[in-house]
């Protein structure tokens, strides 16, 4: 499991409530990407610019993963309208 080093502590508070409200309803649920340095996050967007990664990847400096305040979420949930 990622670390949830350099989130805020609200976000922290919230993603647990989340993971540990989806694993009672049954569903799998976990996190993959917090916090994110500057540099991690221009890698990210070079790779999506260059067709290498299939999801959306914020200019670095822009995206609220390096402020720590998003997380990446993976679960078999199915949405919800």
């Amino acid at each position: 499991m990622p670390s949830t080093k350099g989130l805020t502590p609200a976000l922290k508070t919230s993603l647990r409530i989340l993971l540990d409200s989806l694993r009672g309803l049954g569903y799998s649920a976990r996190f993959t990407s917090g916090y994110r340095s500057i540099a991690k996050q221009a890698k990210l967007y070079s790779a999506w610019r260059a067709g290498k990664n299939p999801y959306p990847v914020a200019p670095p400096g822009t995206s609220t993963h390096n402020h720590g305040l998003a997380v990446d979420v993976v679960s078999n949930a199915p949405d919800q309208v």
